[in-house]
């Protein structure tokens, strides 16, 4: 399921939107997960003006989108949140078969009042 990106940094609500599986699926390794992040960024920037906003050096982010150096881990939910989108997360865990479901705030609510529920039950 995709959100559109109603807003300038690809926030919805204060969220991060998610990547369709088969854009994920046609990423055979991390340097493409981590273009399609950047390509799916709704706020167009320059290599050197993500690096710069990520804490990042502008030549180790061309190393790293080139595939000759990796993104330090700690950079990866920066990364996303300055694209918007997780599809780099999304990417690591469709390699361990997984996927990732994120909320809402009013389906968490929900969840929450049914568990209280039960739990009262």
């Amino acid at each position: 399921m995709t959100n559109s990106l109603p807003l300038a940094f690809g926030a919805i609500n204060g969220g991060l939107v998610m990547a369709q599986e088969h854009e994920l699926r046609a990423a055979t390794d991390f340097r493409q997960a981590l273009s399609l992040c950047i390509r799916l960024s709704r706020v167009r920037r320059t290599q050197n003006d993500l690096a710069a906003l990520a804490g990042i050096n502008a030549s180790q982010l061309s190393k790293i989108v080139n595939g000759t150096f990796h993104l330090p881990t700690d950079k990866i939910p920066v990364i996303e949140n300055l694209c918007g989108n997780t599809a780099i997360t999304q990417w690591l865990a469709l390699q361990h078969g997984a996927s990732l479901k994120f909320e809402t705030p009013e389906e968490k609510i929900a969840r929450l009042e049914k568990q209280i529920k039960e739990m009262a039950a």
